[in-house]
């Protein structure tokens, strides 16, 4: 049987799956909802990884004596994602200059409390 075939034999790794043809009317369809519940899983992937991501930031700007350190994660997350974003769409430089954007966000985020002998900072 084909299909058991590619179970023990083609399909592997994490989260791999199987999506049956009924025959070759339906193969069409089937590659259509497979393709669609591949893209579904990455989606989702992506956001768990960019959400905990969100939560490191807040934590390492906590760390750091940064001001709101909440909001200063939400922007830094905002920044990411739009350089993810921008690279899919074949930006080539995204990186490179949300790197820019980055570096002049902390230089200019303000701490909560001031680090003996370093000059204040605001926005």
């Amino acid at each position: 049987d084909l299909d058991d075939y590619f179970r023990g034999c083609v399909i592997g790794g994490p989260g791999a799956f199987l999506v049956v043809a009924e025959g070759f009317e339906a193969f069409a369809e089937a590659i259509t909802r497979k393709l669609i519940l591949e893209i579904a899983d990455v989606h989702a992937a992506a956001n768990r990884a960019l959400n905990s991501s969100r939560e490191l930031l807040r934590g390492l700007a906590e760390e750091a004596g940064l001001a709101e350190p909440e909001v200063f994660a939400s922007a830094w997350h905002a920044l990411m994602k739009g350089a993810i974003a921008s690279a899919a769409e074949g930006h080539l430089d995204a990186a490179r200059h949300a790197r820019r954007a980055a570096e002049l966000i902390l230089k200019g985020w303000p701490l909560l409390r001031p680090r003996p002998g370093a000059p204040r900072r605001t926005l």
